[in-house]
């Protein structure tokens, strides 16, 4: 299963809402999760697969007017870890 769905909204974080928060962090980051489980429980029942999440070099890195997205991709980032050694 690949994880590719992204949004981005370009504005500076003082000009952000909490709309945009929440579309941009269930989209790229609460998407991404139920995802990966929903993959997991199908790999699991297969006895294997696989699950690749796309980041982007924004999660090691910051631009004006990606705040809240880079925020979500270094979250991606880290969450691929953790459910690597979980699952």
């Amino acid at each position: 299963m690949v994880n590719n769905a992204a949004l981005i909204i370009r504005k500076l974080a003082d000009e952000y809402t909490e709309k945009d928060w929440n579309d941009t962090v269930d989209t790229n980051l609460k998407g991404t999760f139920f995802c990966c489980q929903l993959a997991a429980h199908h790999m699991k029942a297969r006895g294997g697969g696989k699950i690749i999440n796309l980041s982007s070099v924004l999660s090691q890195m910051c631009q004006p007017g990606r705040s809240v997205y880079s925020v979500t991709k270094a979250g991606i980032m880290h969450m691929t870890k953790a459910l690597a050694l979980e699952w």
